[in-house]
């Protein structure tokens, strides 16, 4: 990441102009008026191998293409020794603020889903986007909703690896019945990014409904989600269920 080879005079933060200081210009200007090495100069607050935070922040999104999320999801992985000047303190700390950030932000959409019934498939897609944005394993989780298509509650019923979870539809039914659901929606990640259903997510969806349909509870959509809002998929919208 850095030239170490480079002999060069260390320039701190504190000996830039006032103006040019994240920290000050986020106190006077305002939050929207920092960019993102800035923040995450604040962040990472001290200098290392001869570079200042800034300076370690804005080499750190190059080697990410300026990407925010690329940098997350790097963060995500685990404490990475390749890169330089952050330690595993820094990294885990920047992560937490990164991660605290996104959750803030995903509250805030799950309660504006909360207010609607859901029952068409981008609220769903809202409502169930805290639980499985950036997941890099297949989840699988039950939104159990009223007659009214008002949320009862939400589970996940199956977790496995890159590629399939394994779903025991006697738990689906057993919350189901626990909740007095009158509804409820399906909805399992592809961690590839590929929301095409695959021939095992048609079948499983063909038995739920039928174990729906036995117990009088509406199947209302099997949603298969990916990060990308405008390519997830829904078996209801496809006209499928």
């Amino acid at each position: 990441m850095f030239d170490r080879g480079e002999a060069r005079e260390k320039l701190r933060i504190k000996d830039l102009n006032v103006q040019d200081r994240p920290r000050e210009k986020l106190q006077r200007q305002g939050v929207k008026a920092v960019t993102n090495a800035e923040l995450l100069a604040i962040l990472i607050r001290t200098g290392s191998q001869g570079y200042n935070a800034l300076e370690i922040a804005q080499r750190l999104l190059q080697s990410e293409h300026g990407s925010l999320y690329q940098l997350y999801a790097k963060l995500r992985r685990g404490v990475d020794p390749e890169i330089s000047g952050l330690g595993p303190v820094k990294q885990t700390e920047l992560l937490a603020a990164m991660e605290l950030g996104l959750r803030t932000y995903l509250e805030k959409e799950q309660q504006d889903a909360r207010r609607v019934s859901l029952l068409r498939s981008d609220l769903i897609y809202q409502y169930i986007k805290s639980d499985l944005v950036f997941e890099t394993e297949e989840e699988t989780w039950v939104i159990m909703l009223d007659v009214k298509g008002n949320m009862r509650g939400k589970f996940r019923v199956a977790q496995g690896g890159y590629s399939s979870a394994v779903v025991d539809i006697r738990i689906i039914l057993r919350k189901a019945l626990q909740f007095a659901a009158s509804a409820i929606a399906l909805v399992h990640n592809h961690p590839s990014g590929i929301a095409e259903p695959s021939p095992e997510d048609d079948e499983l969806t063909r038995r739920l409904q039928r174990a729906c349909d036995a117990i009088e509870v509406q199947l209302v959509d099997h949603i298969i989600y990916v990060d990308n809002k405008d390519n997830y998929y829904s078996y209801f919208d496809n006209g499928r269920l």
